[in-house]
């Protein structure tokens, strides 16, 4: 499944002064809802980065997270709807299911483009028991709700993949949710959790650590996709003549 899919919106009508050629006049603001750490704030970045190129201007992040990035909607929903205010948030109809009393709607945005879409991994802590999904979902039927599952939110494409887990495979985690990926990469390192969604940018990032490991990606197509561009990665953890793993192995 795509784990998330990221949308530039700006704010619903330029104004004049926006549009005139002195634009941009000041910095502009990219705003994500959630906190640093995670993969949104670290493709907003990106974005930031190479738009400012474009534009010659100053492009500032700031995060905004939670309830699903909809607290960072609202924020630019509200804002002078004058071209200095950008949202990067992709969770619009998860979060109008999910919240009943959303203060924005889909009116209050203009769609500028699609920016990323990534996979989904389930990943362990590097000690974990675990070093394969068959051994996971065993362990998870025996002792149901007892392996805790760190969340990137309510409605997050990594909470929705965990649910799909769950009844794809017939268990039960408690799921704890955090304001972002950053969070709950954090708390499955320190052991508070033992399992966690997350995009291929958040499960990847400590690797050459070992600090984390991926027993399974979302579907098989993805996962293979997810294994073949981690392989081709410039600096190498082991010889080239090493046998490579198949995905779903430790």
């Amino acid at each position: 499944m795509r784990s998330r899919s990221l949308f530039l919106a700006l704010a619903l009508a330029f104004s004049s002064v926006a549009s005139a050629q002195s634009y941009p006049s000041k910095p502009i603001r990219i705003v994500v809802g959630y906190p640093p750490g995670g993969s949104g704030d670290f493709t907003t970045r990106i974005i930031a980065d190479e738009i400012g190129k474009e534009l010659g201007a100053s492009l500032i992040v700031e995060n905004k997270p939670g309830a699903g990035g909809s607290i960072a909607s609202e924020f630019v929903a509200k804002a002078a709807p004058d071209g200095y205010t950008i949202l990067n948030q992709g969770n619009h109809a998860i979060n109008k299911n999910l919240y009943k009393n959303l203060t924005y709607d889909d009116k209050d945005f203009i769609p500028v483009c699609r920016v990323a879409v990534g996979t989904t991994i389930m990943v362990v802590a590097g000690n974990s028991q675990f070093h394969n999904a068959k051994e996971l979902i065993a362990f998870a039927k025996a002792n149901p709700g007892k392996l805790f599952s760190a969340s990137a939110g309510f409605g997050s494409a990594p909470h929705l993949a965990s649910v799909g887990f769950e009844a794809a495979a017939g268990v039960k985690f408690t799921t704890i949710q955090y304001k972002g990926g950053g969070p709950a990469s954090q708390s499955l390192l320190a052991g508070d959790t033992q399992v966690m969604f997350a995009t291929s940018r958040e499960g990847c990032t400590r690797r050459p650590q070992r600090a984390s490991r991926s027993p399974t990606c979302a579907t098989r197509s993805r996962c293979r996709g997810w294994m073949l561009h981690h392989r081709h990665r410039p600096r190498r953890s082991r010889p080239r003549s090493a046998p490579r793993r198949r995905c779903g192995s430790a």
